[in-house]
């Protein structure tokens, strides 16, 4: 039988390795699964499109980047009569631009990773705008190198890549809400040369609207195993609090 302090030193490398595992919720645009079907924004490669587009969102951490991104979802719009087998992946820190006043996506700090194969694409069921040429879909890319955020506020944002050099088909990521005030720091941002927008620009620009324009992202993390640990000993810390006033409540008693 091991004694107290070295089941609790067990208890803890047993929690720490179960935390640093398991990922969580970092950032939800849509918590109620609100969004908009029939409202979406280009975001594709090798499709129809003669160029690349992207849109992004902001993410707003509570705390300082120190937890590794592993996973994002979205949700998209695609033409479903073509295939799409790579997803590209772009995060950029945010910085404030004084010709616009604005708080926009640094350039100078955008991490793409391309061709990205782990992610699965599937179809809402049913789907809210059963249109022949699109089809709503639930995205998720698994990063198999976590990714460190830029800041702890930043831009995240997802595209499909048409599969084969046919340049078929169509992606856009869809609107969450046109809420009035932002769920981040900003509404969000496009950048697509073959529509004339060279630069990130708000959405809301584009189209001419007062509206905040949000997007359907989702992110995940996992904290790093030095944060596991703490947590675990918080945890632990936590419970001899608990078990020290019940025994002495059986005591009162």
């Amino acid at each position: 039988m091991c004694s107290r302090a070295t089941g609790a030193a067990t208890w803890l490398v047993l929690l720490a390795a179960g935390a640093a595992r398991a990922d969580f919720l970092l950032w939800d645009n849509y918590p109620d699964g609100v969004f908009l079907p029939d409202w979406s924004v280009s975001s594709e490669r090798n499709t129809i499109r003669a160029e690349p587009t992207w849109v992004v969102d902001d993410v707003l951490l509570a705390g300082p980047p120190t937890v590794p991104l592993t996973r994002i979802e979205w949700l998209g719009t695609r033409d479903p009569a073509y295939a799409y087998d790579r997803v590209d992946l772009i995060v950029l820190a945010s910085m404030f631009d004084s010709q616009t006043q604005r708080t926009v996506p640094d350039p100078s700090t955008a991490v793409t990773r391309m061709d990205l194969t782990s992610f699965t694409a599937t179809r809402l069921s049913p789907d809210p705008n059963p249109a022949p040429e699109s089809e709503v879909y639930q995205g998720e890319l698994l990063l198999d190198a976590a990714l460190l955020p830029p800041a702890a506020h930043f831009y995240v944002g997802v595209r499909l890549v048409g599969a084969g050099a046919n340049n078929d088909g169509t992606n856009g990521t869809v609107v969450a809400g046109m809420d009035a005030s932002p769920r981040g720091l900003t509404e969000g941002f496009f950048l697509g040369p073959s529509f004339g927008v060279d630069q990130w620009t708000p959405v809301s620009d584009l189209f001419g609207r007062d509206d905040n324009f949000e997007f359907a992202f989702r992110v995940f993390g996992v904290p790093e195993p030095a944060t596991a640990v703490l947590l675990a000993a918080g945890a632990l810390l936590g419970s001899r609090r608990l078990r020290t006033r019940i025994e002495s409540r059986k005591l009162a008693d």
